[in-house]
């Protein structure tokens, strides 16, 4: 299995000025490749046919190979899941909100490309870890390689022998550039354990645990992410409409405590769904649990406008829970949540209602 590690690493002015040029090369070689295979016939969206195409297009002199491979691979791999989605959506277009569309084009303030070095372009020594840039870049910022200092938490945790990929992504709200860590970690292998744990996902009780083998019950409580995101949304709100008639104006403006209120927002909802999710999991490990059920919840929000219900991640919790126990050996089984409430003493009681 692969997991991936994130941090910022503080950045000098031209390690950040050669961050952006890298980035603004990416996006854009992503861009010329994607404008063409909308607009030109010719064009297949296939990895080994773009690398041949587009080896001798300039933005390539900017950027390694490792780099510019990533970005074509990405783009293919775009086009051939809008493919998939477009040929499912035909069959079945309930699971849509609408047809889906073609792979967009990049945008340095917004939805920059990631900058992905392989394992390949990545070297390890004295705890300072060494990307690989071209000729071009090289000559131009008088450097031989990007150099990031590596926090003593992110040696602890990592086995850096085991690092498959590094990724330079910039935070879409914060605007600021972070490191992901790609790296690989064995399974354990599955339990030959007896018990079942069911996990119920909520709002008010974020999760509710049962167990086959015995009569003990936990609840995750999920009043404190409610309230801490009801109090984050009613401030962005309040700010909003002091913004807004400062410059007089209908529309939505954003000011740095806003986006400093949303990036907090998001920070500690993650945080509390992770010490979830690990709690969930040493609870299972606690009682013995080869198997844990949960619910099929996918789309639950789709006809619900509750900001309280709709901005907290249960699907993201769900996905959560499921690495962490493979992680350690325990199976995760979906089943739909159809009528489950029905009274188990109710045998003649009619379910096609």
């Amino acid at each position: 299995m692969r997991l991936s590690f994130k941090f910022k690493p503080k950045l000098s002015h031209k390690q950040l000025v050669i961050i952006n040029e890298l980035a603004w090369h990416c996006s854009k070689l992503y861009n010329t490749v994607n404008y063409q295979i909308k607009n030109n016939k010719d064009v297949k969206a296939v990895y080994t046919e773009l690398e041949t195409r587009y080896k001798n297009n300039w933005h390539n002199d900017y950027l390694h190979s490792h780099n510019r491979q990533q970005a074509l691979k990405q783009l293919a791999k775009d086009w051939k899941s809008f493919f998939y989605s477009l040929k499912d959506y035909k069959k079945n277009p309930q699971k849509y909100k609408g047809q889906p569309g073609s792979p967009n084009f990049k945008h340095m303030n917004s939805n920059s490309c990631e900058i992905i070095f392989t394992n390949l372009a990545v070297r390890i020594r004295d705890n300072k870890l060494l990307l690989s840039l071209s000729k071009k870049i090289q000559s131009k910022y008088n450097v031989k390689a990007l150099n990031f200092e590596l926090p003593e938490a992110v040696q602890s945790i990592i086995d850096l022998d085991a690092v498959q990929q590094i990724k330079i992504k910039q935070d879409h709200i914060s605007k600021k550039w972070y490191l992901l860590i790609i790296y690989k970690v064995k399974e354990a292998k599955e339990s030959k354990k007896s018990n079942i744990m069911a996990v119920d996902l909520g709002l008010d009780n974020l999760a509710v645990l049962t167990f086959k083998d015995n009569s003990d019950c936990y609840i995750i409580n999920g009043k404190t992410i409610k309230s801490k995101n009801s109090y984050f949304n009613k401030e962005i709100a309040r700010l909003q409409s002091i913004r807004m008639r400062q410059l007089a104006t209908s529309k939505i403006r954003d000011t740095k405590r806003i986006k400093y209120l949303r990036l907090k927002r998001r920070n500690y909802i993650r945080d509390y769904l992770h010490k979830a999710s690990c709690k969930i999991v040493d609870l299972a490990i606690e009682n013995q649990v080869e198997t844990i059920v949960i619910g099929d919840i996918k789309n639950i929000k789709q006809c619900s406008k509750l900001k309280s219900f709709v901005q907290i991640p249960i699907q993201r919790l769900k996905k959560l829970i499921e690495y962490k126990a493979k992680l350690k050996g325990i199976k995760v089984v979906e089943i739909d949540e159809s009528y489950t409430s029905g009274c188990t003493k109710a045998f003649n009681f009619n379910y096609a209602r």
